[in-house]
C-alpha cells in the first residue's frame, strides 16, 4: 500500500509553505503524483528529500551568543 499525503499535509509534514513545496517539485528534487486534480506525495520521498538535504552543525548563530 501507498502512503501517500495531499499537498497541505506534504508542506505541514516538511513545515514549509505551499509556495516552496511547489518550487522543490517544479525543480524534479521531489517527485509528486497527479491524482485528478490534486498532487499527493509519498511519505517515503518527502523523508527521502530530507535526508539528501545538507546538515548544519550548531544550527544559527545569534549576535548574544
Amino acid at each position: 500500500m501507498l502512503d501517500l499525503i495531499p499537498t497541505p499535509e506534504a508542506c505541514k509534514y516538511l513545515d514549509i509553505s505551499r509556495a516552496t513545496l511547489t518550487r522543490i517539485v517544479g525543480r524534479g528534487e521531489l517527485r509528486a503524483i497527479k491524482i485528478g486534480k490534486t498532487l499527493r506525495f509519498r511519505v517515503s520521498d518527502l523523508d527521502a528529500w530530507v535526508d539528501s538535504r545538507p546538515y548544519v552543525q550548531g544550527g544559527p548563530r545569534h549576535a548574544d551568543a
